[in-house]
């Protein structure tokens, strides 16, 4: 955590101080921190990935539906960093598309895990 604070105040620093010169030296210091982030929080969720994996194999899931489970938060985060930071710059219109994107991705990775759903609700409707 010690490195994600830093790494924040840092990039929040260097923003404020470039801004004078600049909001695209701002906008790139800002952009290269939420990069920074980013990486960080990939790095630091290797133990959370490790319980989904560990839940799905104790509730007999496939390995595919943990691994979209795990591509979902991916897509989540990173499409909530990439928003903000067009918020940020002042760029509502590319935030909201971003949202988007993130949200269509989420649905496309899913997709297995509601076919078994949609599957499974067929087969119990089935033997009724």
């Amino acid at each position: 955590m010690t490195a994600v604070i830093a790494a924040a105040l840092i990039t929040m620093f260097l923003a404020v101080a470039l801004r004078q010169y600049g909001s695209v030296f701002a906008i790139s210091v800002t952009l290269a921190g939420t990069l920074l982030l980013l990486g960080l929080a990939i790095e630091s969720a290797a133990p959370l990935f490790e319980a989904v994996r560990d839940f799905a194999a104790r509730a007999a899931l496939r390995e595919g539906h943990a691994l979209a489970l795990g591509k979902a938060l991916l897509i989540s985060v990173a499409t909530e960093m990439t928003s903000d930071s067009c918020r940020d710059a002042g760029e509502q219109g590319l935030a909201q598309k971003a949202e988007l994107c993130g949200r269509v991705l989420i649905a496309a990775v899913s997709l297995p895990v509601f076919e078994e759903v949609l599957t499974l609700a067929e087969t119990l409707f089935d033997a009724l």
